[in-house]
């Protein structure tokens, strides 16, 4: 049954597993993350590990992460450095340089001594009649299709921020208003 929790809630859930989505992690654990949003999951994430809840990661989350985390910072660098277009080749360019290494070397640290240290990576592999069920699927894109499938058949909560799951038929866990 869908679910919405907010941290108000975290006491009661009891006996449940909880699934991170790369946004929250982002606001956790990201330098340029909003200030509200780090400050609201970094408070709920607390309170799941002071309850000792099991709380996990996919590894296509992580790589969702380190995307992302890498797409931030090029746009940051192409705002405030180059301010020019943001092609393909230009940011190529930019994950080759130097500044580029370094913001691997950030990421790659976030991963292994935060979230790895905090989190168990579990995955699921989908054959060909599960990816099949899983068009369309309309509003979410295929990474958080995927993990809505994992949240199922896991009985895990899924902790987003994310308002393209508002319909989904999970349990959440969320400090967004919109996902109620």
């Amino acid at each position: 049954m869908a679910e919405r929790y907010t941290k108000a809630d975290i006491a009661k859930l009891a006996g449940r597993s909880f699934v991170f989505d790369a946004n929250v992690l982002i606001y956790i654990f990201w330098p340029s993350s909003p200030s509200k949003e780090r400050e609201n999951y970094s408070s709920l994430i607390a309170s799941l590990i002071k309850h000792k809840y099991p709380l996990y990661l996919d590894n296509m989350i992580i790589s969702e992460f380190y995307n992302r985390c890498f797409r931030l910072e090029f746009e940051t660098y192409q705002s405030g450095v180059l301010q020019r277009s943001r092609s393909q080749s230009e940011f190529k360019k930019f994950r080759n340089s130097a500044l580029g290494k370094t913001t691997d070397e950030d990421i790659s640290n976030i991963i292994i001594n935060n979230l790895l240290k905090v989190y168990k990576v579990i995955g699921k592999s989908f054959d060909d009649a599960e990816i099949k069920k899983l068009f369309p699927f309309y509003p979410l894109d295929y990474t958080d299709r995927l993990l809505v499938e994992l949240c199922r058949e896991e009985n895990l909560i899924l902790v987003t921020h994310d308002s393209d799951f508002r319909d989904s038929d999970i349990s959440i866990l969320s400090q967004n208003p919109n996902l109620k």
